[in-house]
């Protein structure tokens, strides 16, 4: 998997994310990033997403 906004771990199951979005909010109380996970479910043909947004003190 390739996103110019997230580093990808070596599987594609997990990411963060952190793009311009993100970015715009350094230097605030809502400075963040996100870090994602990806788990197919074979049974059941589905994708599931879980997206955990992790603030960042300045």
């Amino acid at each position: 998997m390739t996103d110019a906004d997230r580093l990808f771990s070596s599987d594609g199951t997990r990411s963060i994310r952190f793009s311009p979005h993100e970015m715009d909010s350094m230097g605030t109380t809502k400075f963040h990033f996100h870090e994602e996970t990806w788990v197919y479910d074979a049974g059941v043909d589905e994708l599931h997403y879980y997206n955990k947004l992790i603030r960042i003190k300045n």
